[in-house]
């Protein structure tokens, strides 16, 4: 993963403000004005980094410092609300199939649009390093 952007929380800012950092993190990945060696209209940040080798936005991990601010349960909450309020970035968008003879909930959900999400805390990213078992994905189990 060539290109991986850190967002470091502090806890010195509310869970919305964090939250609202993302839909200016969309807003750039989908900007586009550069062109690449062919001519192609591609997104701005593309020749900003190294090559993906994968379509999509870049994937954004939070890194939450709770330092001696914030308790145990306080950041588990945190981190809770920060999932569900940046929940329409991370989780694609479902697109329901019209076919013949359908059930009315077949459908498949696009992630070409979502900015994948990973989690860690400070802690844990110091204990395990950064290529450890210290990450967690949004909309993923483990």
């Amino acid at each position: 993963m060539p290109v991986l952007l850190f967002e470091v929380d502090n806890c010195t800012e509310s869970a919305d403000v964090l939250a609202a950092k993302f839909d200016r993190y969309r807003r750039f990945f989908r900007q586009k004005a550069a062109r690449d060696h062919q001519g192609r209209e591609v997104p701005v940040w593309r020749p900003l980094f190294p090559p993906t080798f994968r379509e999509g936005h870049p994937p954004v991990a939070v890194v939450f410092n709770p330092g001696i601010r914030t308790g145990e349960q306080a950041l588990k909450n945190r981190m809770n609300r920060v999932l569900d309020l940046t929940r329409a970035f991370w989780s694609g968008t479902w697109e329901p199939r019209s076919s013949y003879g359908g059930e009315p909930d077949d459908g498949y959900r696009d992630y070409s649009d979502a900015i994948p999400l990973l989690s860690t805390t400070l802690p844990r990213l110091q204990a395990g390093g950064p290529l450890g078992l210290v990450w967690w994905r949004c909309g993923h189990r483990e």
